[in-house]
């Protein structure tokens, strides 16, 4: 749809004209008018290839109840001020990400379960060491249990009924052993793990907020599946593809809510300066065939903008 329909439907719907008022007698003519609030949609996907199926094992764990986010930067050439201390394009990815998850993006999932859809991003670590590459699943393990004993993290036992969420960001260019840029893990506590494209470091190069970007991406897409299925061998909250969706077993016969083709839909959520995420999976009455499904970015609003396309 092109611009111009756009702005017909809304004018449609608002009741306002397309074209500023003009006087009989002297041409244009500047009238006061009254700001609206200028309210950002809530971002509904149409599924392209059909509606997925959620499935939900009682009892498996979730990440429930706001549970803190302790995130960990490996790396002092690209992470460190030099002195143990975040620099400033860590500082901007931590500031950003408390941002992200302040607001509404994981509102949906309460849908699912009352105790999802939110969590807290509440301290930073620096690792000056670097990682290798490429890297093991297994070494991301390791670097959080380093990180409890040398950087005072919080450990995942320290209180009790709360599981919390490390996440680990890695310099430009690390991949682990599949060739991948982003994942989440559960062993004895669960991990996310973000690679990054780039310096997130906005104030020396503004064009840095494309990197910015490329890992909110994937930060978001990771944290809802930590959240609702943090340990894959014993599935929380999954979906099973439409038999349309082209590539059925990518993400196996039953993934998660970002998976499939959840991944094709990104959003800016805040507006032009805000945080762009990457859809998940909403079906609002579950698997009522009768109830239309979604990939849903929340932004925090009533209004809601489908996309069709």
């Amino acid at each position: 749809m092109s611009l111009r329909d756009h702005l017909r439907r809304v004018c449609l719907i608002t009741g306002r004209s397309q074209s500023p008022r003009r006087s009989g007698k002297s041409g244009w003519q500047p009238q006061l008018e009254s700001l609206e609030d200028r309210m950002l949609p809530t971002i509904l996907f149409t599924p392209q290839f059909g509606p997925e199926n959620v499935q939900h094992t009682l009892g498996n764990l979730t990440l429930e109840n706001n549970p803190p986010v302790h995130m960990i930067f490996w790396g002092g050439n690209e992470f460190s001020n030099g002195q143990g201390g975040p620099n400033a394009g860590a500082l901007k990815f931590f500031q950003t990400a408390q941002n992200l998850f302040n607001g509404p993006y994981l509102s949906a999932l309460a849908q699912y379960q009352n105790s999802l859809g939110q969590v807290q991003i509440q301290s930073i670590f620096i690792d000056p060491s670097e990682p290798g590459n490429p890297f093991k699943v297994d070494d991301l393990f390791k670097e959080v249990n380093w990180a409890f004993d040398h950087l005072s993290v919080p450990k995942y036992d320290a209180v009790k009924g709360v599981t919390p969420l490390y996440v680990v960001v890695t310099p430009p260019g690390i991949m682990d052993e599949n060739g991948d840029f982003g994942l989440h893990r559960f062993g004895d506590y669960p991990v996310v793990w973000v690679s990054t494209s780039g310096s997130f470091d906005v104030q020396a190069n503004p064009a840095n907020q494309a990197n910015i970007d490329a890992a909110t991406v994937v930060l978001s897409r990771e944290v809802v599946g930590a959240t609702t299925d943090p340990d894959p061998n014993n599935s929380a909250w999954g979906a099973a593809p439409s038999p349309a969706w082209p590539n059925p077993f990518h993400d196996g016969p039953v993934s998660e809510f970002e998976d499939n083709e959840a991944r094709n839909f990104t959003y800016r959520v805040g507006g032009v300066n805000g945080n762009l995420v990457q859809s998940y999976y909403f079906d609002p009455s579950i698997n009522n065939r009768n109830t239309p499904k979604f990939y849903i970015v929340p932004d925090g609003y009533v209004q809601k903008f489908l996309v069709n396309a």
